[in-house]
């Protein structure tokens, strides 16, 4: 009887995580797919990659546990650019001035995801979404501070092309749990 019991309980541990695993990459799916249809979108492919490059994504059952980690990803995102334009201003090869603006801007975004993280917490989703919403133009913004004077060369790019992809997420996803 025990045999059977240990049995019993181990298909049930098996099937709940493998129906978890599916619940979850189908959550990621779905949500992307809603994601990449918007207007100025961020591509599917990049967003299921995003999503599921975090632990957590496996065992989201939901959008508020996908807010969750687009939330994280994008405040260890905006650091990590924030600390690449430090190490860009060091070095004194590029504009300093339009990297003193991208610095702020992204400075900025950090304090507004965070802010939008205490909304979350709070299961407040229209905050979450006004705070997400201040940091969707900052990348924009930021490659903007390096077209005056014309000719400039934006060291982040790549990084603010990344960022707008990713910033939208949030932005999304909390716009879904709104309506």
């Amino acid at each position: 009887m025990t045999t059977s019991f240990c049995f019993f309980n181990l298909c049930l541990v098996l099937f709940s995580l493998v129906f978890l695993h599916s619940v979850s990459a189908d959550i990621v799916a779905k949500t992307c797919k809603k994601i990449s249809q918007l207007k100025d979108s961020t591509p599917y492919d990049f967003c299921v990659a995003t999503l599921n490059a975090d632990p957590g994504s496996k065992a989201a059952e939901d959008l508020e546990g996908l807010a969750d980690i687009t939330l994280k990803q994008s405040k260890a995102n905006a650091t990590y650019v924030r600390s690449y334009i430090d190490k860009l201003l060091a070095g004194k090869k590029y504009n300093e001035e339009a990297l003193k603006t991208c610095a702020e801007a992204y400075d900025n975004a950090i304090d507004y995801i965070e802010v939008g993280m205490l909304y979350m917490e709070k299961k407040d989703y229209r905050g979450v979404n006004i705070q997400v919403t201040a940091i969707y133009e900052i990348p924009g913004d930021c490659e903007d501070a390096f077209k005056d004077p014309p000719g400039l060369q934006s060291p982040l790019t790549k990084e603010d092309d990344v960022c707008s992809k990713l910033f939208l997420m949030p932005l999304a996803i909390t716009y879904f749990l709104i309506r």
